[in-house]
């Protein structure tokens, strides 16, 4: 019965391979081989764990080396816009339920001792402090050994006298000096950090924090339970949404975007919003199962900016 199992195992993981494309197969074999080959989908149930204290922490490099460096279907635009691939779309919506773990190889030099092979002509190795090991290059230790073998036999050795490093003194500055030296800093055009810790300086560091009364902008309406709804519950879910704009914040709105594009608040509050440009494909587009592409250039303007001759004159040339 084992046998028969481990076979059924073996064939659905040839399936697998087999329905994959040539791209989504040299990544699938790219990833085996960070895993020594080993095939999940050849392991039995048996060999997984739920045991979360397996799972090894991961941190931000761990992610972006993942997610960025190794073999991905997804390009570096794609992930910006994590909230409009499928894989998390899947996991919010609760399609991925259980996560298992299998140490692939637990050989390490953190968890067991030190594998490396000894020179055959030496039998052991006495253990030392490292105040007790002379790490004198190879090098130095035969002119001392030269020099000992010619002081016994009765020559005067010609010795090379050693370089020693001179230390250079420098005096702690004064209080006057320091401040000429930050008053000098200060008029540079560039503000520099250690500014920032100098009390007379540092209140020219501190954030401003936003004074303006801006009015919401439609991306802090997601909700992550609209995800699982169809297409009737969203435009109910719709029509409950009021927004109120006020005077004052259309003015602060204005005053903060009139450098147009080259402002970073003019593409956040065109976030959401269907411009001149979009309205043609918005129109074309069917509403039940509307263009990704399309969505996305909506929902996240600044990385998805469409550039032409004519746009780039008219950002040259805005007022």
């Amino acid at each position: 019965m084992a046998s028969e199992k481990g076979e059924k195992l073996r064939q659905a993981a040839l399936k697998y391979r087999d329905e994959l494309g040539h791209d989504e197969k040299l990544r699938y074999e790219g990833k085996l081989k960070l895993i020594d080959n080993e095939d999940p989908y050849e392991m039995p149930t048996s060999a997984w764990s739920e045991d979360e204290s397996l799972l090894p922490s991961v941190t931000y490099p761990d992610i972006v080396n993942y997610l960025v460096f190794s073999p991905s279907p997804y390009s570096l635009e794609d992930l910006k816009s994590y909230k409009g691939l499928d894989a998390y779309n899947q996991f919010v919506c609760g399609w991925v339920r259980e996560k298992m773990s299998r140490v692939v190889n637990d050989n390490c030099l953190t968890t067991a001792k030190s594998y490396w092979l000894l020179p055959s002509s030496v039998k052991g190795v006495t253990f030392r402090k490292c105040s007790e090991i002379d790490f004198t290059s190879a090098k130095n230790l035969k002119k001392k050994l030269d020099t000992k073998i010619t002081a016994c036999s009765g020559h005067k050795a010609e010795v090379t006298p050693e370089k020693t490093a001179s230390k250079k003194w420098t005096p702690e500055p004064k209080q006057d000096e320091l401040s000429h030296f930050f008053s000098a800093l200060n008029l540079c055009e560039s503000k520099p950090a250690i500014l920032s810790i100098v009390p007379e300086f540092s209140d020219s560091y501190i954030p401003q924090p936003v004074k303006e009364n801006f009015p919401t902008v439609l991306s802090e309406l997601r909700d992550d339970e609209a995800l699982c709804m169809n297409y009737s519950e969203l435009l109910k879910k719709c029509q409950k949404i009021e927004l109120i704009v006020s005077e004052e914040q259309v003015k602060a709105v204005e005053s903060a975007t009139r450098e147009q594009s080259n402002s970073k608040l003019w593409h956040r509050f065109r976030t959401g919003r269907i411009t001149a440009s979009k309205m043609k494909n918005v129109c074309n587009t069917d509403p039940t199962f509307p263009s990704q592409s399309l969505i996305k250039s909506i929902c996240y303007p600044e990385s998805y900016k469409f550039k032409s001759a004519a746009t780039q004159c008219g950002c040259q040339h805005e007022k």
